[in-house]
C-alpha cells in the first residue's frame, strides 16, 4: 500500500500477516588466497586430458572448468614467453579453475595445427584455436599478441570462451622492460578471471573478423587495433563478442553463435603520414546499422581510438557498461502523482544524472555468489515459522535487510575490482556518490527509470505498461509466491520486474516531498525508515504505480523485500 508517513506501522502489520518465504544457493568469488588442490599442468601431448584436481575451496566460481594457455605470438618471443609463464602460475586462475595448462608448441605441432596457427599468427582464430581447445577439453583459452606502439612495447591477452566460441574479456598494456610487464602480471590475471562467470546469454552476438587493409598498412597494426577492438567490446559486456579469421564465417550460421551483427573495419594508408579507419556495422540480413570514421597520423593514436569505438558501439557514453545492466540517460521529469496516496503529492521536477541500472532485481543466485547464504538461511535470521515462496538461482532475492543489501553492494564492488560506494562510520552510513562501485538507486532514479527514463513520451501507470498483467506480478495473478525475474514484459529502457513481484530498497530516508525543483535528491535527512518501491507479489495492483511508495526499518526483513543495483 502508497503510504502517508504516519501509515508505515500499520501497513506492516497488513504485510506480516502472510508470513512466508526463503531460497538461495552457496557461496563463492574472492580472488586471493591458496588453493593447494588446484594444478597446473602443461599439454605436452596430442591425448593430454583434463587433470583431475583435488576439492577446490570455497572461492571457487568456475567449478569443474579448465583454463589452456597458447604461446604468445608477435614480436618479443622471450617477452611472451615469460608473460604465459607467469600468467600460467597466478593464484586467481587456480582459485577458478580446477585445471590450468600450458600448451606447449609441440602440442600444436602434434595435433597438426601447427601450420595454421603460423598462418594466422596473433590473429584469433576459431577454426584453430577453439577446435584445438575442444580437443583439449578446455572451457576457456587465453591467446597474446606483442607487437611494438612506438617506442614501446604493447601485449594484448585475450580470455576466450571454447564452448561458445566467444571473447569474454581482455586486457591490454604498454611497457618497456619486462620487468616492467611482470609486476602487471596478476592484475592482468584479476581482471580476466573475474569474467569467467558473466552470463552474455541474453546479450547481441557482435561478429568482429579482422580489419582489412589497403595501401602499405602494416598488417601487424591492423591485427593489434582488432585485437584491442575485441578485448575493449567484451569488457563492456552490451555484446556477446564473436571473433572470427575469416570474414565469409558471418554469412554462415552454425559455426559458433550466430551473430546478430557483423562489423566490417577498413584501414586504408593514405599518403606517407595519415591513416584512414573506419567501420561499419550492419545487421545480419545486411542492412547498414551505425559507421565510425575517423583519422590519425601513426599507430599510437590508433590505438587510442578502440576504446572510444568500443564505447560508441556499446552505447556506453565512453564509461563501462556493466554486463546485465542498461543504459539510463539523465534527464527531467515529473515525480510524484496527483493521483495516488498524500506521501506521492506534490508533483514536482527532478532531474538525474545518466546511471547504469540492473535489468533484474539481484536473484538467489547473486546473492547467494557474494553473500554465502541462501534464502532459506535468510528466512531463519528472520523468523523460521515464515514460508519460504519461490526458490532457485532465479528468483529474486528476498528476505534482505536494507542493512544487508548495502553490505552486498560492497561486498561485490570489492570482488569486482571497483571501488565501494558505502562506508559505515559507526553511527551512520555514507555513500560516495563518485565511487564505481555498485550501490542502491536513489528513489528519484527508481522513478525516473521506472517511468522509462527519456525514452518514453508516455508515462504509464505501471513499468512499461497500463495493463498490469502484463509487466508484474501482484496478488491477483502471482498464486501467493515470487516468480522467476524477466518473466514479464521490460518497460521501455528494457527493465524488468519494476512493477511487482518483490519490493525494491532505495537508498533513501523515508520522507515528505518538496514543491521546489530538484537535481539528484537523495532523500530526507532524518528518518527511521528507508525508502520501498515497486510492489510484491503479495500487493494489490494500485501498489505497482511507478509513483507509489512504501518504507520500512533498515533492519528489516521480510518475504516481499528484495533490492536492485546501479553504478555510476
Amino acid at each position: 500500500m502508497c503510504l502517508v508517513p504516519d501509515t508505515i506501522f500499520s501497513n506492516l502489520m497488513k504485510r506480516a500477516l502472510p508470513f512466508l518465504l526463503g531460497a538461495f544457493t552457496s557461496l563463492l568469488l574472492v580472488f586471493c588466497g591458496t588453493t593447494p588442490g588446484s594444478r597446473t599442468t602443461v599439454a605436452s601431448s596430442p591425448n593430454i586430458q583434463a587433470t583431475a584436481a583435488s576439492p577446490l575451496n570455497s572461492q571457487t566460481i568456475a567449478k569443474g572448468k579448465r583454463l589452456i594457455l597458447f604461446p604468445f605470438t608477435g614480436g618479443n618471443s622471450a617477452d611472451g614467453v615469460s608473460i604465459v609463464s607467469g600468467l600460467t602460475r597466478q593464484q586467481v586462475f587456480l582459485d577458478v579453475f580446477n585445471d590450468v595448462t600450458l600448451v606447449t608448441q609441440n602440442t600444436i605441432d602434434a595435433m597438426n595445427f601447427a601450420k595454421r596457427f603460423q598462418q594466422n599468427s596473433g590473429i584469433i582464430d576459431t577454426d584453430t584455436i577453439f577446435e584445438l581447445g575442444k580437443e583439449l577439453k578446455a572451457s576457456n583459452a587465453i591467446t597474446g599478441y606483442i607487437t611494438r606502439l612506438g617506442e614501446q612495447n604493447l601485449v594484448i591477452v585475450s580470455l576466450m570462451d571454447v564452448e561458445s566460441l566467444m571473447q569474454i574479456a581482455g586486457d591490454y598494456r604498454t611497457y618497456n622492460t619486462i620487468d616492467e610487464i611482470s609486476v602487471l602480471i596478476p592484475d592482468i590475471a584479476k581482471n580476466l578471471a573475474a569474467a569467467v562467470t558473466r552470463d552474455t546469454g541474453d546479450l547481441p552476438g557482435l561478429s568482429v573478423p579482422p580489419f582489412n587493409i589497403s595501401g602499405d598498412v602494416n598488417q601487424n597494426d591492423s591485427m593489434a587495433l582488432t585485437q584491442i577492438l575485441l578485448c575493449d567490446l567484451a569488457n563492456f559486456g552490451s555484446y556477446a563478442v564473436l571473433p572470427r579469421a575469416d570474414k565469409e564465417l558471418n554469412k554462415i550460421p552454425g559455426k559458433g553463435r550466430a551473430a546478430d551483427f557483423v562489423l566490417d573495419g577498413h584501414v586504408e594508408l593514405r599518403g606517407p603520414n595519415l591513416t584512414k579507419f573506419a567501420t561499419d556495422v550492419y545487421y545480419r540480413d545486411g542492412r547498414f546499422k551505425e559507421g565510425f570514421k575517423e583519422e590519425y597520423t601513426d599507430f599510437s593514436q590508433g590505438f587510442l581510438l578502440m576504446p572510444k569505438l568500443a564505447a560508441k558501439l556499446s552505447g556506453a557514453g565512453g564509461v563501462g557498461l556493466p554486463v546485465g545492466f542498461v543504459r539510463v540517460e539523465g534527464g527531467t521529469f515529473q515525480m510524484g502523482s496527483d493521483n495516488g496516496a498524500l506521501d506521492e503529492k506534490p508533483i514536482h521536477s527532478v532531474t538525474v544524472k545518466s546511471f547504469s541500472m540492473a535489468k533484474y532485481p539481484v536473484t538467489q543466485k547473486e546473492w547467494s555468489e557474494v553473500m554465502g547464504t541462501t534464502v532459506r538461511q535468510q528466512r531463519d535470521m528472520a523468523d523460521k515459522s515464515w514460508a519460504l515462496i519461490g526458490e532457485g538461482d532465479n528468483y529474486p532475492m528476498y528476505y534482505v535487510s536494507w542493512n544487508e543489501a548495502v553490505e552486498y553492494c560492497n561486498k561485490r564492488s570489492l570482488m569486482e575490482g571497483l571501488t565501494p560506494a558505502y562506508e559505515d562510520s559507526g553511527n551512520a552510513i555514507a555513500c560516495d556518490w563518485n565511487a564505481n562501485g555498485y550501490r542502491l538507486p536513489t528513489e528519484a532514479e527508481w522513478e525516473y527509470a521506472a517511468k522509462g527514463g527519456n525514452k518514453d513520451d508516455t508515462v504509464f501507470e505501471y513499468s512499461g505498461s497500463n495493463n498490469v498483467d502484463a509487466v508484474g506480478w501482484y496478488k491477483g495473478n502471482s498464486g501467493g509466491n515470487t516468480h522467476p525475474v524477466g518473466m514479464k514484459a521490460p518497460n521501455s529502457l528494457g527493465l524488468y520486474d519494476m512493477s511487482g513481484n518483490v519490493w525494491e530498497w532505495c537508498w533513501d530516508r523515508y520522507g515528505g516531498y518538496s514543491n521546489s525543483a530538484q537535481n539528484d535528491p537523495r532523500g530526507a535527512s532524518s528518518g527511521s525508515s528507508r525508502v520501498l518501491r515497486g510492489g510484491s507479489w503479495l500487493n494489490d495492483a494500485k501498489d505497482f504505480r511507478s509513483a507509489c511508495r512504501n518504507g520500512d526499518k533498515p533492519s528489516y526483513r521480510y518475504n516481499d523485500i528484495g533490492f536492485r543495483l546501479v553504478r555510476n
